[in-house]
């Protein structure tokens, strides 16, 4: 059982999310979120990747993590009937692990159906399934926002900023990032760095 790699990554296939990662000569296939490939530098970085092995009769898979609380998220979400490991990869780029186990702790299904490919049924099952699941909720330790102005401030820009250059890394044009990225963020200077990158991908995708 492999817990982690660490080597160079050799090329990041944003297709299909996934990444080469070259261990002292071996290359490893590793699928990843978009939350980790945002992270990831140019090729040629060297990284140490939390991994979760997935095997049937016809494939083995790995998918790799920066962080190890993603890696357990996975494993939860996963074990849930009709999820399996592409579906909690998907979840796992499009929510931040602490809103999906803050959703899950309040039973807010609806937020899992913004997945491709997940409708009513099994995002209620998720819900229901992990509700009572202690070492979900171990993953997260909730604390109340300081609010002072400077500070948000600071914390915009610096949204605004990683927004751009994750983006950016996955091989769009950086002006037309800058500007969407940009127009969204004047529509809601409150948003998280999730749901900018969400949509300003799709916007991307969609020009």
């Amino acid at each position: 059982m492999i817990g982690k790699l660490i080597g160079v990554v050799e090329t990041i296939y944003h297709q299909d999310g996934s990444i080469l990662l070259n261990v002292c000569g071996v290359c490893y296939t590793l699928y990843c979120s978009m939350q980790t490939l945002s992270q990831l530098q140019q090729t040629g970085t060297n990284v140490a990747l939390f991994i979760e092995t997935l095997m049937n009769e016809n494939n083995i898979t790995l998918y790799g993590f920066l962080e190890e609380q993603e890696k357990l998220c996975f494993k939860y979400l996963k074990s849930v009937q009709g999820v399996g490991g592409k579906v909690a990869i998907m979840i796992l780029s499009v929510i931040s692990v602490q809103d999906i186990v803050n959703a899950i702790h309040s039973g807010n299904h609806v937020i899992f159906q913004q997945v491709s490919g997940i409708g009513n049924k099994i995002s209620m099952r998720i819900t229901t399934e992990l509700k009572n699941n202690k070492g979900l909720h171990s993953l997260i330790t909730t604390q109340e926002p300081y609010t002072n102005h400077n500070v948000k401030c600071h914390i915009s820009n610096k949204v605004v900023q990683d927004a751009i250059s994750a983006i950016t890394k996955l091989g769009f044009n950086g002006t037309n990032v800058t500007n969407t990225v940009n127009q969204i963020y004047q529509q809601n200077q409150d948003i998280r760095l999730e749901d900018l990158l969400r949509k300003t991908i799709a916007n991307l995708a969609n020009q």
